[in-house]
């Protein structure tokens, strides 16, 4: 009895040998890919050739195979070749899950949000610890830009990445309105970039918690930076990815969470050739808070009376102890300087 072998497809139905844009993806990426789908050609062309098969098995070559077990391993080759194929899928297609909304706050920020301030100050300790202008800066993991948009109107020469090519074309909007005429946007990924020797600094801001390696990312980095040239980077600490926000991220849009406190980013920029090292706390940490104002002077009393009240009131509530910053800036969000 002879009979043709029906090869399994993904969930989605579509074929793995069906081309696809690449453009997305890195040439290393691409040379992977061509040897997976070699390897999956390979395989289908054995299994849906003249191929004399029966009940029990199916003849390969003129070798007899299990039935069942050669489709078990198609099935596994497929879905491994599946689940690479599109690495880092949830931070391209991050803006395409979020909703309409939440891509107008994400193009409005660091004013759409309520944690502005932070984000201000944030970035005034990094513009604190560049190179004067205009300096050569690399911005990683941009997503809508502005950030590269704040450095470039400083009078920096930017460039700035991201992996998604949506969040470059909100970025490029963000660029046109504030008329960033310094600065020019990429799509590519921080872990696989081509640049060598060109950059006086670069820069993660809330960004590298998300890559699948953190050591091939710096290592990145480092090629690309000029001889003294620094990377500044200011990026989650220690449980950040057991935060109910971060797990309910990694499980509703595929995004990467990582922990990526200073002593793991020292460590990976040792194994890339860095050679200083700096930790400096976040500059809203550990701020002392404003003592409460007295009341104002009822209309009608006098100014010995009421500066009698004032010292009352002083005495009575006293201003609050001034919070105490953590000591261990190496295992929370600070910011990190490393020197080539």
């Amino acid at each position: 009895m002879v009979k043709k072998l029906e090869i399994p497809l993904a969930n989605d139905g579509i074929s793995p040998f069906e081309t696809s844009s690449c453009e997305s993806l890195s040439h290393s990426q691409n040379k992977a890919q061509g040897r997976w789908i070699g390897r999956l050609e390979r395989l289908r062309r054995d299994a849906t050739g003249d191929i004399a098969a029966d009940e029990a098995g199916l003849l390969v070559k003129g070798r007899m195979v299990d039935t069942p077990q050669f489709v078990r391993l198609w099935t596994r080759t497929l879905l491994a070749y599946r689940e690479w194929k599109m690495p880092k899928e949830g931070e391209i297609k991050y803006l395409e899950l979020i909703g309409s909304e939440a891509v107008d706050h994400a193009l409005n920020k660091p004013f759409s949000d309520h944690e502005c301030p932070r984000y201000l100050m944030d970035l005034g300790a990094i513009m604190a610890l560049l190179p004067t202008p205009p300096a050569r800066i690399l911005d990683c993991g941009v997503g809508t830009g502005w950030t590269s948009v704040f450095l470039a109107k400083r009078g920096y020469e930017v460039v700035g990445q991201d992996i998604a090519q949506d969040m470059i074309t909100q970025a490029e909007k963000n660029k046109e309105r504030y008329g960033a005429k310094t600065l020019r946007f990429i799509v590519d990924d921080y872990e696989n970039l081509k640049f060598s020797n060109e950059f006086d600094a670069a820069i993660f801001y809330d960004s590298l918690h998300h890559a699948e390696d953190e050591r091939k990312a710096i290592a990145s980095i480092f090629r690309a930076l000029k001889p003294g040239g620094i990377c500044l980077s200011i990026e989650p600490g220690e449980t950040h990815s057991q935060q109910p926000q971060a797990i309910e991220a990694a499980k509703k849009f595929g995004v990467t969470e990582r922990d990526m406190p200073p002593h793991l980013i020292i460590a990976a920029g040792k194994l890339a050739g860095f050679r200083e090292f700096d930790v400096f706390p976040r500059p809203w940490i550990g701020a002392p808070v404003a003592p409460p104002k007295p009341p104002a002077a009822p209309p009608g009393l006098g100014t010995r009376a009421y500066r009698v009240a004032k010292v009352i009131f002083r005495a009575f509530v006293p201003a609050p102890e001034p919070s105490e910053p953590p000591t261990d800036y190496y295992k929370i969000c600070s910011l990190t300087r490393m020197k080539k």
